[in-house]
Parts: C-alpha cells; structure tokens; sequence
C-alpha cells in the first residue's frame, strides 16, 4: 500500500524505466490522489497535473504554464502564477558555503516568508562577504513585474548560474507574453520549493482571498537520472479540491 505525497517522482520513474528510446516531447496527464502532512495534519487531497518530457527549451516551459493559467482560467477564478528559478538561489548558496543543513533550511525559509528583520539577524551570524549579504538581504525584494525585476536581478548576479537563471526566466516570460497571459504572471526570484529535484524555472499559482497554495510545478531535468536515463522535463499538479 502506498501513500503517494507526491505523482511526478512515480511518473518520472515509468518513463525513464519504459521509454528508453523515448521520442521528444513526449506529454502525460494524471489525475491521482495524494497524502500530505502539514504541521501535524494529515490530509488528502486530489491532484491532476500534466508532465513534459524530452524537451529542455523554453518553449517547452511557457507551454506547462500556458496550461495552467488556461486550467484556472476554465475554474473562472480570480488567480495569479508567482514565477522563479531553482537555480538562482542555488548559484547563491554556491557563493555561501553553508555546510549546515539546519542553517541553510533556516535561510531558505526566511527568504520564501520575507522576513527581512530574522534574514538581517542570520546573514550577521554568517562568515559571508558583503556582496553575497547584500544579495541575501535583496532577494525577498525580487519580485512583481517581470521587466523591472529581472532587471534587478540581473545586476545582483554573482555568478554564471544565477545570470544564466535570468536568462531563462526572460525568455519564459517573453513566449507568455506573446500568448498574452502575462497579466497573470508575477515574478519572485525569492520562490523556492522545498522539492530539491527542481532544476530550472518553478512556479505557484494563488487564488484571490484565499491563502492556500492551489497549483506548483517546474522544470526537473535530472530526476530521471536516478532511474538510469536523462531526460529533460517540465510539469504541474493542480490541487483540485482547493
């Protein structure tokens, strides 16, 4: 028996494990139910979702997100997709060296929850040069319109994976654009997923007046790597019950 918290690891295992010579662009949808602990809740719920396979272009990433705003859109609900990228965290712990795990839990908690004033207090504690706290302490900031924050972004780049994640993020958002979704979209470079497979641009889809996450997904290129075959992909779980 198998309380499954979570669909893409499963898919991700299938299609690497049956699709060997698997051909490009190659899409699943799902509908699954999934079990869930939240601050000592158990809870379960309903998920469908969508998984892209075999493509690693931005195309690729604008068309899983496409789908979700046309999803929401079809609830006629009052929605707006947060949008980010795994990566330009992760350049930054590069330029950090934390080897605690416990801290570096803290800090990423601290920067999705925009707490500036603890954020403040634990960059302090920390041996960081000045540019790398600087870019902490800037990073709950990085979000809103996508022009102007990724302009932002771009200039508090320390490295070439966080530059490289601006890049990415730009040209997502300019294919939205020329759907003409970009009226639903935001971008927060201060989203980070406690799922560590994400690889590449993630994102969160919000209901008006109503706090709960009701949609995530993102791009995961390496998962299926722990299954024996690279594969590049991208995907969403909606949380039908919300």
């Amino acid at each position: 028996l198998v309380l499954r918290p979570d669909v893409t690891i499963p898919i991700a295992r299938m299609v690497a494990n049956n699709y060997k010579t698997s051909k490009e662009n190659f899409k699943v949808y799902y509908n699954h139910q999934v079990f869930r602990m939240d601050n000592e809740n158990r809870r379960e719920f309903t998920q469908t979702g969508v998984e892209f396979f075999g493509s690693k272009q931005p195309e690729a990433d604008a068309e899983v997100i496409n789908i979700a705003i046309k999803s929401l859109l079809k609830s006629n609900v009052e929605f707006q997709i947060e949008i980010g990228h795994a990566n330009y965290y992760k350049g930054l712990l590069d330029e950090m060296n934390i080897n605690d795990e416990e801290t570096a839990l803290q800090l990423k908690e601290l920067i999705e929850n925009k707490n500036f004033v603890e954020l403040g207090k634990l960059t302090d504690k920390l041996n960081l040069t000045d540019n790398v706290k600087e870019v902490i302490v800037q990073i709950p900031n990085l979000y809103g319109n996508f022009e102007e924050v990724l302009k932002q972004a771009k200039e508090l780049c320390l490295n070439e994976k966080m530059c490289t994640s601006v890049e990415e993020l730009q040209e997502v958002y300019e294919i939205i654009k020329d759907f003409g979704y970009d009226k639903y979209i935001t971008v927060d470079l201060g989203l980070v997923n406690h799922l560590d497979y994400y690889t590449g641009v993630i994102f969160k889809g919000y209901l008006a007046d109503h706090g709960e996450i009701v949609l995530s997904g993102g791009r995961y290129d390496k998962l299926t790597e722990n299954y024996g075959q690279y594969i590049p992909a991208t995907g969403f779980g909606l949380n039908v019950d919300e």
